[in-house]
């Protein structure tokens, strides 16, 4: 079981250069996340080739390393909220499709008094970086859950056909989804958080807390219904 909060961006293949790489890392660092945020808390970088996290190095050796490594993932902060940023822009094995994500530990999602931490702003930030995000990638389809790994997600085929069957608690829909879908009718949808996105696409999130998850629930059944998806 998860106990994660992540955000997915699916792309097509793109290959896993320094410059894809910078790029990503720019968007989110002109968002107010930070490599190196202090004396006592740690930032890194994963290499899916080496399966290790490599602790307190630059971050011109974790583009370096990740790019010819095909993959990997960085540990930022933006304040006292850390999270991974997971670089895989071209498939493996039996994958279509790229993936760019970000993993937030279910700790920011409630209240934290001693770290005068709110939930709710959390979420925006978290909310914030995926918008960020969906504007450089221009992505497929993008989505945000809790829980992924035993909650129900679009699979491969469903982007790839267009034909979404599962909504998740914050859906990136692209300009293609929102033409298939219908603007007027995402628009008019009873979720928590409606945007129109800069491409034409639309950000859709169910309720307030990914974590709350009966609420979460309730919401997919009634935004399914409302779209017609099921």
């Amino acid at each position: 079981m998860s106990d994660n909060c992540d955000i997915f961006f699916y792309i097509k293949s793109i290959d896993c250069n320094q410059r894809f790489i910078k790029g990503v890392l720019d968007v989110l660092l002109k968002a107010g996340c930070v490599y190196e945020p202090g004396d006592y808390f740690k930032s890194g970088y994963w290499s899916d080739k080496k399966g290790d996290w490599f602790w307190e190095r630059p971050l011109s050796e974790a583009i370096h390393t990740i790019s010819i490594d095909g993959g990997g993932a960085i540990n930022l902060w933006h304040g006292k909220m850390c999270f991974t940023l997971g670089i895989r822009p071209k498939p493996t094995n039996d994958e279509k499709l790229g993936i760019i994500s970000l993993t937030f530990n279910r700790v920011y999602l409630r209240d934290i008094p001693d770290w005068n931490q709110k939930a709710e702003t959390n979420i925006e930030i978290i909310l914030k970086l995926g918008r960020k995000l969906y504007e450089y990638l221009s992505p497929i389809y993008g989505f945000g859950e809790y829980g992924i790994g035993w909650r129900e997600i679009p699979s491969e085929d469903e982007i790839l056909s267009g034909n979404i069957r599962h909504l998740c608690w914050a859906n990136f829909f692209s300009r293609v989804f929102v033409q298939k879908i219908g603007r007027e009718k995402l628009l008019s949808a009873p979720a928590w958080k409606i945007e129109e996105l800069g491409d034409g696409g639309i950000l859709l999130v169910l309720a307030p807390n990914p974590m709350n998850i009966n609420e979460v629930d309730k919401k997919k059944k009634e935004v399914e219904t409302h779209l017609g998806i099921k």
